[in-house]
């Protein structure tokens, strides 16, 4: 059924992890916000990760600026075994090549979120950082190949690789 990746603050969950045989606390919660519609984004990757470099330039060409970023990682027969609903959505990325591999969690209630935290606490791999040099080669190289056009990014990406002679 593949994976459901996520942006996380991994600090926030390396605390809870340690922690397990307590209550989750409520500072992991606040990665796991819904947009408007009770719905919570997450990107799919395949089984064979083949599309995870893919999900993760989605992620990084919607940011605001070259950053390190964090991931969680996450079986979604997990999600799916927790009774809630995936739904393939297009994701809100310049990447549109990998916008299809955008999912939402339906229908969610508040203390669906604990659930869903509790789930990543126990169950998501929070160990794969992207490097803000990793991210700015998966960037440069997505726009040397024609699959994103820098006009989409935002102005202190764009500068940020100007900077560095890669636009």
């Amino acid at each position: 059924m593949g994976f459901l990746l996520r942006k996380v603050r991994a600090n926030l969950w390396y605390s809870a992890i340690e922690h397990s045989s307590e209550s989750l606390p409520a500072d992991p919660i606040a990665d796991i916000t819904t947009s408007l519609g009770n719905a919570l984004s997450l990107w799919y990757v395949h089984d064979d990760h083949s599309n995870l470099e893919d999900v993760v330039l989605a992620l990084a060409a919607n940011t605001t600026a070259v950053s390190n970023l964090d991931t969680a990682i996450i079986d979604a027969t997990v999600i799916s075994s927790g009774g809630f609903e995936l739904q393939p959505t297009r994701g809100n990325t310049p990447v549109m090549d990998a916008a299809e591999d955008h999912r939402d969690i339906v229908g969610l209630k508040a203390s669906d979120l604990v659930t869903i935290g509790e789930l990543f606490a126990a169950h998501a791999d929070f160990d794969r950082r992207y490097t803000r040099r990793q991210i700015r080669e998966l960037i440069a190289a997505a726009i040397r190949d024609k699959r994103l056009n820098p006009s989409d990014l935002d102005n202190n990406i764009r500068q940020h690789l100007r900077d560095r002679g890669l636009l």
